[in-house]
């Protein structure tokens, strides 16, 4: 479980910090939760995009998070996942 909190930030850092963490931890994709419930994840080219588009890093991970994402699971088929 360590090396999962090593790469989670809350929902609530800012976008400077999340790139800082990404930095820090060699890691170019985190995982977003509160507490131990999974929010989302953020890549680095999230927030490339979010600089291109002048988004302040000031503003909350939470606010560049996708709500489309569709998960798999182990039990999934290959058939419903393609």
């Amino acid at each position: 479980m360590e090396k999962i909190e090593k790469i989670t930030v809350p929902s609530n850092t800012k976008l400077i910090d999340v790139l800082k963490k990404m930095d820090e931890t060699e890691h170019k994709l985190l995982l977003v939760a509160n507490k131990t419930k999974f929010v989302g994840v953020v890549s680095i080219g999230d927030l490339q995009r979010c600089i291109l588009k002048c988004i302040d890093l000031n503003n909350e991970v939470r606010s560049i998070i996708r709500s489309d994402i569709i998960f798999a699971s182990e039990e999934t088929s290959m058939e419903s996942i393609k």
